[in-house]
């Protein structure tokens, strides 16, 4: 991995964007990227994050199914019954009465291996899943 995508990855780990990497390069005498690049890096930063949950949960789904099947806990069609924990949360905000936060969480975990199969982020705005 080059700096460059280094930098932006602890970035957006870290919760931060650009304007903050900027000012930490500038406070270790560092030259910074420019906003196009640092653009550029984060958009495959965030493809292969996303493409790499899927194929995590997807082998997660596959592995309980198969836990499912291997036990018998199938349904009359053959159908594995899985169980799984659920789980999700839409915050209030602070201030004002009743005010609802623009966004929310959701999670699914297989009950036998605890990993993770599917997750979703809901805004009013956008939807991701």
């Amino acid at each position: 991995m080059d700096v460059n995508t280094a930098a932006v990855t602890a970035s957006v780990n870290s919760g931060q964007g650009y304007v903050q990497l900027e000012i930490l390069s500038a406070l270790l005498n560092m030259p910074s990227m420019s906003n196009k690049l640092y653009q550029k890096i984060h958009e495959k930063v965030e493809q292969f994050t996303h493409n790499t949950a899927w194929e995590s949960m997807s082998s997660a789904a596959e592995e309980e199914a198969k836990l499912a099947i291997d036990n018998g806990d199938v349904n009359e069609n053959g159908v594995p019954m899985i169980t799984v924990i659920a789980d999700g949360a839409w915050s209030k905000r602070s201030y004002r009465t009743n005010y609802n936060a623009l966004s929310g969480v959701g999670c699914i975990v297989g009950a036998k291996l605890k990993k993770s199969f599917f997750w979703a982020l809901e805004t009013n705005i956008v939807q991701y899943a």
